[in-house]
Order: structure tokens, then sequence, then C-alpha cells
């Protein structure tokens, strides 16, 4: 049996506790991350030669070794050494059968220049040498014993190994307790992170005198895709159809929006706990015929495409959105990727959004008072980023995240001119849809 490389664990915090003795020095590697059944610390050594722990009691690393080895009983030990070629099995015939027994394997010369050390054998460095040192052993007649001090050595590291042992299950336990006061904190924490984004979610609705639809909350995407896609269209005529005569400030429907979305909060606290949810919109640069925006909401960041920026308080413009899942970064797009935006006055924002990974839900914003930013430079990039996610840089991003072989070369889609007045503005003030189908 080989034991692997000796020495102490990944994973270590702790610096390696050294004991001096009259033989030599005992090493006490520290406590890992790993716990193995009831053991809490790594082999403890004498010099790096001699090991122990409970598993595998005492075992010894040769000269120039990496490995370590355990000692052999005298008696596998003696069939190691006398073993002889029994030739093929033979058929009734006194022909080799087809099926053999498995050949016989020999330990490599590291093995018996450890036994030799196990024995109280001074070492050889060659694997013919060192079997021959311990044949001859037997040959006279005595059999392999271990060397009194040897015994003694091995007591004197189990004896270690269980203080030092039962020191790494007191910090073991310290640690976990740590950790389930962390993660309980951590979850208090989530707790009230929900609770005060769904308080200030709601007060935004009830100042705009609506109410959340529950119902709205729990739709799943998988539903809404049998739907087909003509919900994208019935969407425009809905957001065409409201709002209100008074009059919206160019400057409420650009710059950097703090989000709520208690739904996203429930569940993904881990993606929603730390920092705010975050939507940036801006209108296009030259004809301003489209709202463009970069969100962060926890679990998917990405970019929407909105129609014009609305003129008035409560007129909701319809988007589509491509992004990326956190965690492994997946693209998701598609026309089923879409939502709404509502401008409510005074910085305050509603929406609603859908697609994988996340059901439909809504959210409201507020608009986090900055100053002298020109949010309009942000375009071109959210246009460069809406352009790379499509089915061309979706496949050649499998391919290379499972290591296949994929075409180098630029994956961005044309823009289209859906919305300018000649070839020269299409680069700046438009992007085109993509056939899904």
């Amino acid at each position: 049996m080989v034991l692997g490389t000796c020495g102490g664990r990944t994973g270590s915090t702790l610096s390696s506790l050294q004991v001096q003795h009259e033989d030599g020095v005992s090493t006490v590697h520290p406590s890992s991350t790993m716990v193995f059944g009831d053991c809490y610390i790594a082999p403890v050594t004498r010099d790096d030669v001699f090991f122990y722990d409970k598993s595998h009691g005492l075992h010894v690393r040769p000269p120039k070794d990496d490995r370590s080895f355990p000692r052999a009983d005298p008696k596998h030990l003696h069939y190691l050494l006398t073993w002889t070629d029994p030739g093929p099995v033979l058929t009734k015939k006194g022909v080799p059968r087809k099926r053999q027994p498995h050949p016989h394997r020999d330990e490599t010369g590291a093995y018996y220049t450890a036994q030799m050390m196990h024995y109280g054998l001074k070492p050889l460095k060659t694997k013919q040498a060192a079997k021959r040192a311990l044949l001859a052993m037997f040959r006279d007649g005595h059999n392999l014993e271990v060397p009194d001090r040897l015994q003694k050595l091995e007591e004197d590291l189990r004896d270690l190994w269980h203080v030092e042992n039962e020191k790494g299950r007191v910090r073991y336990e310290q640690e976990k307790a740590e950790r389930e006061r962390e993660k309980g904190d951590r979850q208090r924490k989530q707790r009230e992170h929900l609770a005060e984004m769904r308080r200030r979610h709601e007060a935004i609705l009830a100042d705009a005198g609506e109410v959340e639809d529950v119902a709205l909350r729990a739709t799943s995407s998988r539903k809404r895709k049998a739907t087909g896609a003509g919900d994208a269209g019935s969407a425009k005529k809905k957001a065409k159809a409201s709002g209100s005569n008074e009059k919206l400030s160019p400057l409420e429907v650009q710059g950097k929006f703090v989000i709520n979305a208690p739904y996203l909060a429930e569940q993904w606290p881990d993606n929603c706990a730390e920092g705010d949810l975050v939507l940036t919109l801006s209108p296009s640069r030259r004809t301003g015929k489209h709202l463009w925006g970069s969100f962060n909401f926890g679990v998917v960041i990405g970019v929407i495409r909105c129609g014009a920026p609305p003129t008035s308080v409560r007129r909701t413009v319809a988007f589509q959105w491509r992004g990326h899942e956190q965690g492994e970064g997946q693209m998701v797009y598609g026309p089923y990727n879409k939502g709404t935006l509502t401008f409510l006055g005074d910085g305050k924002v509603r929406g609603t959004m859908e697609g994988n990974p996340c059901s439909r839900f809504t959210f409201t914003g507020v608009q986090k008072p900055l100053k002298n930013i020109v949010w309009v430079k942000n375009v071109k990039q959210w246009k460069q980023r809406w352009r790379g996610i499509n089915d061309r840089s979706y496949e050649a991003a499998s391919r290379a995240r499972w290591g296949g072989w994929h075409r180098d070369g630029e994956y961005e889609e044309p823009p289209a001119g859906s919305d300018t007045t000649s070839a020269e503005d299409v680069g700046d003030d438009d992007e085109g849809t993509v056939d899904y189908a």
C-alpha cells in the first residue's frame, strides 16, 4: 500500500508544530478544512521520515521519495520475496487457457526500502539489493521483528497524534461554531435586506396608487413561452395605451436607478444580498428614438433596448433584454426576454421583466442623484454588448466552455436602421432585433 505524499494537508492555515526529542524532531501538521471521520489533523512525523496517523498507523518515507509505506506483515512480505512465476494455467488438453489469472505485480524498490526501515535494517538503494537483504533474514531462520526503539517511536508518535488530534477537534468545533454563527448573521442580514427592499418597493407603489400583482410575480417564464411570440406585440400595444398628460423631464429617463426587486431577493438571496441592484438608462445619442440601459439584477446582468423614451408621466415603454446569468456566465437572450418600464415621476420607476432564468416579476426603482455625468456616453458600449449576444456567439461560448474548437472572429451582429435617417446614423442611433425563429 502506498499512502502518497507525506506532509501537511492542503488548505492548512496554521504553521506546523515541532516537538524536540532526544532521537529527533516530531512535527505536527496543522488541522485542515477537510476532516476524515474522527481525524482532525494530518499525520505527525519524526524528522519527516516516520509518520503516524490513526488510519494507517506507522508509515515510513524512504530517502529521496515523496511516498510513504506502512509496515507489511512478515507473512505477506515473505510471499512477495519468494514468489516465482508458476506459468500459465493449462486446460485438460495441456494448452494455456484463454482466461488467465491477473498477472503478479511486484512492489516498487521504494516499498522494499521502506520495509527495511520498518524492521530496523539499514536501507539499500536498489530494489534487488533490498529484496535480498530482507530475504536473508528469513533464510537465517529469523523472523522479522520490529526493534524496541521503533516500537517506542511508534508509541510516542501515537500518543502525540492523539493529543494533537484532540486539539484539532476542538479547533474544528470552534471553527464550525464560528461558521454557523456567520451563516446565521448572513441569513439575518438577508432577511433584513429583503424586508427593507420590500418596504421601499411597496412604498413606491403606494405613492403611485398601485398595488403589486402577486399573480404577475408567480407566473413562470416556461408557461409564457407556450403562448407564442405574439406577447411582444401585445406588450407594446399596452405600453402605448398607458400614460397621462403630466410632462416627464428628459432628465428623469436617464441616469442610475437603485432597484427594489423582492422576488429576486427571495429566490436568489446570495446574489442580491450585497450591494444595490442597479439599472442605468440613457436615450441614444443622435435621434433619441431608443432608450438604452444596462442592469445588474444580481442573478442576471445585461442590456435593455426600449422604444422611444416617454415624454409624460406614467407612460410605459416596452423593452427587450439580453444578458448573462451570474455564476456560469451563460448567455440569455430571445423573444421571451422582455419587460416594461413605467416612469412615475419624481425620479421613480416601476417595471416588469421576464425571461430565463427568472419568472415574470415586478420591480421599482429610485433615481440616484448624480451630477456631471454624461450618461449618453455609455450607449455605444451597451450597443456593443447587445450585438455580441446572439446565436453565433452563444455557440462559440458553449464550445469553448467544454473545450471544443470554434472559429475565431467577430461575432457581433450588424446594426439595423429602423429608426435612422441615413446609413451614417446606423452605428450610433439604432440596433436591430434578431430573428430567433
